[in-house]
């Protein structure tokens, strides 16, 4: 086999389309939980189905605003501000993130290492970009992480019904 073959790289780039890739409602659905927050949110006007009590868009700069309670984070996809959401997510410890299972990213090694659970999904999330069409992450899966009990318990849940690659622990 050749290590390259045509159409295939290992390097793709995330610089064209879209960085806002909206969690559609199977994911919440197989996760189970309302959350209190979603502090990387388009607003509920865009997203009606997102089981967040509370959103913070852009405008109230959810990087930097309060966070309590049980958070939902799906950031835009952009390399230069991953780091700041997650380490972010970390210090708050209690909710679940997705991201683009980038495993070659600091960011990655960051939660991974602080996370309760990581579950790898099996397949790719068909997310909702602006403009409501659904489309794949290009480049990467995706990874959620968990960050207390209730949470661990959601990856559970959503790996007994969508699959991937689960593994706890981390639990203090």
């Amino acid at each position: 086999m050749k290590a390259r073959r045509r159409g295939f790289s290992a390097h793709e780039s995330t610089a064209p389309g879209s960085t806002e890739w909206y969690t559609p409602p199977d994911a919440y659905d197989a996760l189970g939980l309302d959350f209190d927050l979603d502090p990387c949110s388009p607003g509920k006007h865009v997203v009606p189905w997102s089981p967040a009590h509370k959103h913070l868009t852009k405008v109230e700069d959810g990087l930097t605003s309060a966070w309590k309670g049980s958070a939902f984070v799906n950031p835009p996809y952009l390399i230069r501000t991953n780091l700041k959401w997650m380490v972010r997510f970390v210090e708050h410890g209690y909710g679940i993130a997705l991201m683009s299972s980038r495993t070659d990213n600091a960011w990655f090694h960051y939660v991974a290492d602080a996370a309760h659970a990581t579950l790898f999904t099996k397949g790719r999330i068909k997310f909702i970009t602006p403009g409501w069409k659904t489309k794949d992450v290009g480049g990467a899966g995706s990874i959620f992480f968990a960050m207390g009990e209730r949470h661990v318990h959601a990856l559970v849940r959503y790996h007994s019904i969508r699959g991937g690659w689960l593994k706890k622990g981390n639990q203090k």
